[in-house]
């Protein structure tokens, strides 16, 4: 079994400030991609609550999860590890998906922790 570790653990709850930060009630969209029970690629975009998102993170890190356990709707999904960019394009535009919205939460946790 993976386990998470004290630095990781430390960083998510970071994140999770961060998030809890925001006034609003927000939804984060995940792009997640793996194998089905048949060994099939797929992708998936997901809605996740700003309170699940993670403890998502942390099961994704340790794998082998249930995303419907943390997802509120699947907003897309398809065979293949990688959405077309058709796909990733509409997730844009229909429902703001940010690609770089885990490299931007980095910086911010980064900027936290110099506070």
């Amino acid at each position: 079994m993976i386990k998470i570790n004290k630095e990781q653990n430390e960083l998510l709850d970071i994140a999770q400030d961060v998030l809890d930060s925001n006034d609003e009630d927000i939804s984060v969209i995940v792009l997640v991609s793996g194998y089905l029970e048949d060994n099939a690629p797929h992708y998936a975009y997901a809605r996740i609550d700003s309170k699940k998102y993670i403890p998502f993170k942390k099961a994704e890190l340790v794998g082998n999860y249930e995303l419907m356990d943390y997802a509120d709707e699947i907003l897309a999904s398809g065979d293949g590890l990688n959405p077309t960019k058709a796909v990733q394009k509409e997730m844009e535009e229909k429902y703001g998906a940010d690609h770089t919205f885990e490299d931007e939460l980095q910086k911010l946790i980064k900027n936290h922790n110099k506070k």
